[in-house]
């Protein structure tokens, strides 16, 4: 029951974090998509890090 419970959690939290970095993106770049494209890849390519480097990597795959 506890493990169920964490998962969820982290989906949870996870998907929250997606959610503000997407709209902080749209706010910082509406119109320059190079920027974005770079800011979108090195936000993927620090949650793919964090996924082999944290004991909470289901946190980071779902952000990711």
């Amino acid at each position: 029951m506890g493990g169920s419970i964490s998962k969820g959690l982290l989906r949870i939290l996870g998907t929250v974090l997606a959610g503000a970095v997407a709209i902080a993106l749209l706010i910082l770049f509406p119109q320059d998509r190079w920027s974005y494209l770079l800011v979108a890849t090195l936000f993927v390519a620090f949650s793919a890090y964090m996924m082999g480097h944290s004991s909470r990597w289901y946190f980071w795959s779902i952000a990711g």
